[in-house]
């Protein structure tokens, strides 16, 4: 299921993602999401930022949405093989 083959991508991705919260209204989860996408210089830390956003997306009512769903499945699933490689 993997759609990103680089953090370009997920980042691309992670920004549709984002602008998609916005207009659904659900801004605080839009926040997160942007504020995980900037919260260092370092990609591990950003890496596992967005992993931990996309986990508190997937609890919220508009994860059922597929849109949203498969946005935030592909990018933890990028994220997990990503980081998984460093374990």
């Amino acid at each position: 299921m993997m759609a990103f083959s680089s953090n370009y991508d997920l980042y691309e991705s992670m920004r549709k993602l984002i602008s998609d919260l916005y207009d659904e209204g659900a801004e605080e989860l839009a926040g997160c999401l942007s504020d995980a996408m900037s919260i260092s210089s370092i990609a591990g830390e950003v890496l596992g930022e967005i992993r931990l956003a996309l986990l508190k997306i997937r609890q919220h009512l508009l994860y059922k949405r597929v849109d949203i769903r498969t946005g935030v499945d592909e990018g933890i699933e990028y994220v997990d093989n990503v980081l998984g490689k460093y374990r």
